[in-house]
């Protein structure tokens, strides 16, 4: 139990500040030191060792109730958080835990670049994208992993897009489409994801940027044809995109549909709407 936590800890520590792909391991498939099987960015792990580990990380979470309120205790507590998170993305208290320590953060540095706060923003940023892009089917339509996500992404727009360049801000966006086409492609009908990507239209700004939002959320659904919920937000995207490539969408799915002879019912809708 405390191995198989230990070793997960430790790899979350060594790639803070990078997106991993986390997946569970067959039965069939056993790691070499009966823990996990690690290459570079990517981690395989049983089921049956994340629910140890998932046991110690609670345990020691629990722990700081106890009148341990020291430093250590919290960084431990912050870092089991994670491990809980991954067994039991719906675990508020410990989801509640992390936005409190960001919070305390903020008061402490304040929200600017560079500072303690911006980058536990990024990392906690990088260690959502791991969680929700990776082909973990109950994780990836997490509501409470994608509404804290929400919160930390409007943090990160307020810190480094004030006053950024056009294309700074065009990728900041289209980074975010990314993860939510990524999370789609994990768990179709991904409702949740495409949820949260409504929040993020409201605060595109430029109308050349929600034009290329479309185009990309239209190439998208093509490769999903029977996605409801991509195409739901394709219909959402479409009152905020210039009328002439309003037709040209359309027209696209028409003639990608007609081409290939689709049946998916979720595709005409789109159309008949």
């Amino acid at each position: 139990q405390k191995l198989a936590y230990k070793s997960l800890s430790n790899y979350f520590q060594e790639h803070a500040d990078e997106v991993i792909e986390i997946e569970i391991l067959p039965p069939a498939i056993q790691p070499p030191d009966g823990i996990t099987m690690q290459d570079g960015s990517s981690l395989g792990i049983p089921k049956k060792v994340l629910a140890l580990a998932y046991v110690e990380a609670r345990h020691l979470f629990f722990m700081k109730d106890q009148g341990t309120q020291d430093l250590l205790a919290s960084s431990w507590a912050l870092q089991a958080t994670k491990i809980i998170l991954l067994f039991d993305p719906e675990h508020l208290t410990a989801a509640n835990y992390r936005k409190r320590t960001l919070s305390l953060l903020r008061n402490e540095h304040g929200p600017h670049v560079g500072t303690p706060y911006h980058r536990a923003l990024r990392q906690e940023l990088c260690f959502l994208n791991s969680i929700l892009t990776s082909p973990l089917h109950r994780q990836s339509k997490s509501p409470t992993l994608w509404y804290h996500r929400s919160n930390i992404v409007e943090s990160l727009r307020l810190i480094e897009l004030n006053d950024a360049p056009q294309d700074r801000i065009a990728e900041f966006w289209h980074s975010e489409l990314a993860a939510v086409c990524k999370s789609g492609e994990q768990h179709p009908k991904n409702y949740h994801a495409w949820q949260y990507a409504r929040k993020l239209v409201h605060k595109i700004e430029s109308h050349g940027l929600a034009d290329d939002v479309a185009r990309r959320v239209k190439d998208w659904c093509c490769r999903h044809p029977s996605d409801i919920s991509g195409w739901s937000f394709m219909l959402c995207l479409m009152p905020i995109t210039a009328a002439s490539l309003q037709q040209e969408l359309v027209g696209d799915v028409i003639n990608y549909a007609i081409s290939l002879d689709c049946t998916q019912e979720s595709l005409w809708i789109f159309i008949r709407t």
